[in-house]
């Protein structure tokens, strides 16, 4: 018994140490007095361009086409999938009120989805 204490925390050990503690440096997508968009350095190529318009709305391109996206509240309840099936979309002011989300972007070719985390002030 003794032995197999041992073995497993040795292991536990191993693993803990090998661990990734480093986060994932994000980049803003967007950064505006009423909104911010940030996404994860890894995903900075999906996107081509994005905006926050003067009429409240978020506009996203991406390289590939949009199959649709999911958008999340704060607590990671998923509110709405819509489907796209375009590289462009804009998501109106009354999709997204004051507070913070997630959205995901699944695109065609990846079968990852691409999050942002959106922060409307």
């Amino acid at each position: 018994m003794k032995n197999l204490v041992t073995i497993f925390s040795l292991v536990l050990f191993t693993f803990a140490a090998f661990a990734n503690t480093y986060p994932v440096p994000e980049l803003k997508l967007i950064d505006t007095e009423n909104a911010t968009v940030t996404i994860l350095e890894s995903d900075v190529d999906v996107f081509v361009a994005a905006e926050y318009t003067t009429d409240g709305n978020f506009e996203f391109e991406t390289k590939d086409e949009i199959s649709f996206i999911q958008i999340f509240d704060a607590d990671g309840a998923l509110e709405f999938q819509l489907p796209v099936m375009s590289n462009k979309v804009t998501l109106g002011n009354g999709l997204l009120e004051t507070g913070n989300y997630r959205l995901g972007f699944m695109v065609q070719g990846s079968s990852m989805i691409h999050f942002t985390s959106v922060a409307v002030k």
